[in-house]
């Protein structure tokens, strides 16, 4: 009778322990399956972060190039205000001068 309860007991045990390993072996895919699911997302934020840093890097450059050509811009405006002055002294001299021939 003893015998009979420690065998009974025995297998009660033995179901329970591959009730509770089938338990963790579910509980360790579910696990597996987030940590997948985090390390994909994880590298889409990276890729996000790749992305949005690539196109900030561009738009600096384009930036940059703009300021540069403004700066060419001005600069070419600045000489031909200056040679538009020059130009039009020239011509009222000339003119001055023209006046004094005939006066």
């Amino acid at each position: 009778d003893a015998d009979a309860k420690l065998a009974e007991a025995h297998a009660e045990l033995e179901a329970e322990f591959k009730e509770a390993s089938a338990s963790a072996d579910e509980l360790r895919q579910k696990l597996r399956a987030q940590e997948e699911h985090a390390m994909q997302e994880a590298e889409k934020a990276s890729n996000s972060n790749l992305k949005l840093a690539e196109a900030y890097s561009e738009f600096e450059a384009g930036r940059r190039e703009a300021s540069t050509t403004a700066d060419k811009l001005q600069q070419l405006l600045r000489a031909q205000e200056e040679r538009a002055t020059q130009e039009a002294e020239q011509a009222s001299n000339s003119n001055l001068r023209l006046a004094e021939a005939h006066a």
